[in-house]
C-alpha cells in the first residue's frame, strides 16, 4: 500500500525547490548573480534563509541546478522531435522552432551568463581570474553539461543522418553539420540581445530554418 504521508511530503519538498529555483531566476536576471545573495532570493520565494538551505548548499548550487534543469529540458523536446514520424526536413524546423521557445522561456538565465563572466570562466574550462582548479562541484556540474551537450548533438546528428539517407540533405558529415548548425543558431540567438529588432517565434524559426537548409546561394543560378 502507498504511503500517502510519505508522498505528499516528496512533493511538498519538490514544489518547494521549484519555487525557490524560479525565484532564484528572477533575482538572478535583476541583479545579476555576483550581487544576489541568499537573502534576496529566500524574499523573492517567501521561504526562510533556514528554508534554503535544507535544499541548497548556497547561490552556486541554485544557479547549477537551474542550468542543468534547463539542458534537461530541451534534451527531452528533442528526444521527442527526433523520434517523430516525419521528414528531416520537417523535424529540423521544429526542433529551430523548439530551442528558440525554450531560449526565450530561459532567457533571465541567459542574460545572466551574458553578464557574468566567472560563471563564463566556469563553463568554458579558463579561470584565469581566478588562479585555482574547479572545484569538485563544478567538475561534476561540468561533466554532466558535457553529457547533455553530446546526447544533443547525437540528436542532430541522427536527423541529419535521415535526411541525408532520405535525398534531402546533401551528403555530409553529419557531426559537422550539427556544430554547423549550434553555431549559427546561438549567434542568432545571443547576438540578438545587442539590437533593437525583435523577430517573432515564427519569423526567426522561418529565417533560422531557411538560411541554413538553402544558405544564400541565388537557386536560379
Amino acid at each position: 500500500m502507498k504511503d500517502l504521508r510519505t508522498e505528499r511530503k516528496r512533493k511538498r519538498e519538490e514544489n518547494n525547490r521549484l519555487f525557490i529555483l524560479d525565484a532564484a531566476e528572477d533575482v538572478f536576471a535583476q541583479k545579476g548573480y555576483t550581487l544576489a545573495t541568499m537573502d534576496d532570493i529566500a524574499k523573492k520565494a517567501q521561504f526562510s534563509k533556514a528554508t534554503l538551505y535544507r535544499y541548497f548548499e548556497g547561490k552556486r548550487d541554485i544557479l547549477f541546478e537551474i542550468v542543468l534543469n534547463s539542458f534537461e529540458e530541451a534534451t527531452q523536446g528533442l528526444r521527442k522531435i527526433a523520434g517523430k514520424k516525419v521528414s528531416a526536413k520537417k523535424k529540423l524546423k521544429e526542433i529551430i522552432r523548439f530551442v528558440l521557445k525554450h531560449f526565450q522561456k530561459k532567457k533571465n538565465i541567459s542574460r545572466v551568463f551574458l553578464m557574468e563572466r566567472s560563471l563564463i570562466n566556469v563553463l568554458f574550462q579558463s579561470n584565469p581570474e581566478e588562479h585555482r582548479p574547479f572545484t569538485e562541484e563544478e567538475k561534476k556540474f561540468l561533466d554532466e553539461i558535457r553529457r547533455k551537450k553530446e546526447e544533443m548533438l547525437g540528436l542532430l546528428c541522427r536527423v541529419f543522418e535521415e535526411g541525408i539517407s532520405a535525398g534531402e540533405f546533401r551528403n555530409t558529415d553529419s557531426r559537422d553539420a550539427a556544430h554547423a548548425f549550434e553555431a549559427m543558431f546561438h549567434g542568432f540567438y545571443f547576438t540578438k540581445f545587442w539590437y533593437e529588432n525583435e523577430y517573432s517565434l515564427e519569423s526567426a524559426t522561418r529565417l533560422i530554418h531557411e538560411f541554413f537548409f538553402y544558405g544564400i546561394r541565388n537557386i536560379d543560378e
